[in-house]
């Protein structure tokens, strides 16, 4: 698809709606909406800014034109739009000192990205060595390793599910530890563990 510059703005606004990714024509439209003013540029910016956001060199080129109040410079009726043309203008023709200092800027900003971890190694190192406590958070409770047999003492492990993957296991022994556990935290249900409990004594 060829946008020619003759295209009128309500031509244009036509060809948006049957093809909204068209991003030719958005600039086009952008570039003959700020010739006619500010306010009509601000409208066209917003409506524009969504689909043009990478490519700055467009909106630089309205603003520099308007700002300099060189409307004349706008192309003619007749010129067809080349994006090559485009990027050996803005490049050569506005390369100014602010450009230079903004990619100095840019070489020292710093990027922050949503959920990014943007801890440097000493400065976790000082987060890991405080104490916490102070701030409301209890402190990390000592970690047991549960895979080498030795007990453990938290409630919430305590299940008939796992009662039933040691008797799966022939670890009967162990399944009937968690049964006295249970037992002992669900007292309403005793009778019911104290059933289980006893079919795992017949393996014993």
């Amino acid at each position: 698809m060829e946008v020619r510059k003759e295209n009128s703005i309500a031509g244009l606004e036509k060809l948006l709606e049957a093809y909204p990714w068209y991003s030719i024509a958005r600039k086009e439209l952008f570039l003959k909406m700020s010739a006619m003013g500010e306010e009509y540029r601000r409208d066209a910016l917003h409506r524009a800014v969504l689909y043009l956001y990478p490519d700055y060199s467009v909106f630089r080129r309205a603003y520099i034109l308007a700002s300099a109040g060189r409307q004349d410079d706008i192309p003619g009726e007749d010129a067809v739009y080349s994006p090559e043309v485009e990027e050996q203008e803005t490049g050569a023709g506005f390369g100014t000192v602010s450009e230079t200092a903004e990619k100095a800027d840019a070489s020292n900003r710093k990027v922050y990205v949503v959920g990014g971890d943007y801890f440097m190694p000493e400065e976790l190192k000082n987060v890991q060595s405080q104490d916490l406590s102070s701030l409301g958070v209890p402190a990390p409770a000592s970690r047991t390793s549960y895979g080498d047999g030795s007990d453990f003492t938290d409630e919430a492990f305590y299940t008939e599910t796992l009662a039933r993957i040691y008797a799966d296991q022939e670890l009967y022994d162990r399944a009937n530890e968690v049964y006295e556990k249970l037992i002992l935290l669900y007292p309403e249900k005793s009778a019911y563990f104290a059933t289980l409990k006893k079919d795992i004594k017949k393996h014993l």
